[in-house]
């Protein structure tokens, strides 16, 4: 296994426009993930370079956002948008677009 030095603070660069890539987040839509949403927002973790994350879940029956409200880094850099109901991917997305804009990110992936 290859380890990375965690001191080592890449740069992103937006080719296109020259501009810093400087708070990244990552949009994970879910509905009963508990078994995986842990080993998901550890990996994230894991990455060399700071990713937040916005778990956008859509009322599980499973616990998926108590595993996520639990998580030590939740409201440091993983975050949670409940919705009340199965709204479907593609709304799941949209609100977790437009909660990163509001929160002042500049790149969704």
């Amino acid at each position: 296994m290859n380890h990375v030095n965690s001191s080592i603070t890449p740069v992103f660069t937006d080719t296109k426009r020259s501009k810093k890539i400087q708070r990244p987040l990552v949009i994970i839509p879910t509905f009963n993930e508990a078994d995986n949403i842990i080993k998901i927002l550890e990996a994230i973790e894991e990455l060399p370079i700071r990713i937040s994350a916005l778990v956008v879940d859509d009322s599980s029956p499973d616990g998926t956002t108590e595993m996520v409200t639990n998580h030590p880094s939740f409201d440091k850099n993983i975050f949670l948008l409940k919705r009340p109901m199965k709204s479907g991917l593609g709304s799941a997305y949209r609100e977790g677009f437009q909660w990163a804009l509001k929160n002042g990110y500049d790149v969704c992936l």
